[in-house]
């Protein structure tokens, strides 16, 4: 099962600061709940294609997505860790 937490969540949550320091170099992709669609790299528009979709450290994908309100309904998808 993939981690996937929302921004709106981890704010009123009082948590997004924690989680960036503990989990700041996890890889992520961003999601728009907005446009039912995942950002691209660089926050370049969007796709539909997970394929197609960034690839982002949460702690840059917080930098790119931090400012967006609730209604865009921002999550973010945690990819695997890797195996030691």
């Amino acid at each position: 099962m993939s981690l996937r937490r929302t921004l709106h969540g981890l704010k009123s949550k009082g948590t997004l600061a924690k989680w960036r320091t503990e989990r700041g170099q996890r890889l992520v992709r961003i999601w728009s709940g907005e446009w039912q669609c995942w950002w691209r790299a660089n926050g370049c528009g969007y796709t539909t294609d997970v394929a197609e979709a960034g690839i982002y450290t949460f702690d840059d994908a917080v930098k790119f997505s931090g400012h967006c309100s609730h209604e865009k309904e921002i999550a973010y998808h945690f990819l695997p860790e890797p195996s030691p």
